[in-house]
């Protein structure tokens, strides 16, 4: 196995343990994929509104993209992650993408204003929670709410995690199912043609 490369892009960082000119050459395609992908709400693409954090592509070249989203409640965030997915897609070479990140993200953020509303949260203290979206279930209590108040909002923000991770363990395991079918579908066509073929008699 080859030393681990790292290449640094303007906002992406890149890691993979294929060799450095394979994972530059990876890297470039990447972020002109993403630069193809932009948001519906502002004319300018996702890269360089700097909304993409991180790009990690392993040794079987399986690529995770970790972003965010331009707001909270970005009227975007169900679509965003399929467009990344889809361009990243276009880039050869690559065996599987994984935007995972993003998809916990807008569940969470949007799961999490739903509940505070539903439990009628004061919205100077519902915007201090969800300005912390970022932490996830490590999201600081508010400090001078009451104790009541303290259970509302953590259970608000524990039951929108677990909605988020509910979200990303199915995508997972469909994920998973389709490589699995995808194997199984390419095992088999190699034994078929592997078979040696049996003389005909005349």
């Amino acid at each position: 196995m080859t030393e681990t490369a790292e290449i640094k892009t303007s906002n992406t960082e890149t890691h993979s343990a294929l060799p450095p000119e394979e994972t530059e050459r990876l890297t470039t395609e990447i972020v002109a994929a993403l630069k193809t992908v932009f948001d519906p709400e502002i004319p300018a693409d996702i890269y360089e509104l700097g909304l993409i954090y991180k790009v990690d592509v392993d040794d079987d070249r399986v690529v995770k993209v970790d972003m965010t989203l331009t707001t909270p409640n970005c009227p975007s965030a169900a679509e965003l992650p399929a467009m990344v997915e889809n361009a990243v897609a276009s880039v050869a070479g690559l065996l599987a993408i994984a935007s995972l990140g993003i998809v916990m993200s807008g569940t969470f953020n949007t799961d999490l204003q739903r509940r505070l509303a539903a439990a009628a949260v004061p919205a100077a203290i519902g915007m201090a929670v969800i300005a912390q979206h970022a932490k996830l279930a490590a999201i600081e209590l508010p400090a001078g709410a009451g104790a009541d108040l303290q259970a509302a909002v953590r259970h608000a923000v524990d039951e929108a995690f677990l909605s988020g991770f509910r979200r990303v363990m199915w995508i997972a395991a469909a994920l998973a199912l389709m490589s699995a079918v995808t194997g199984w579908a390419m095992i088999g066509s190699d034994a078929a043609r592997a078979r040696p073929r049996k003389a005909r008699l005349r």
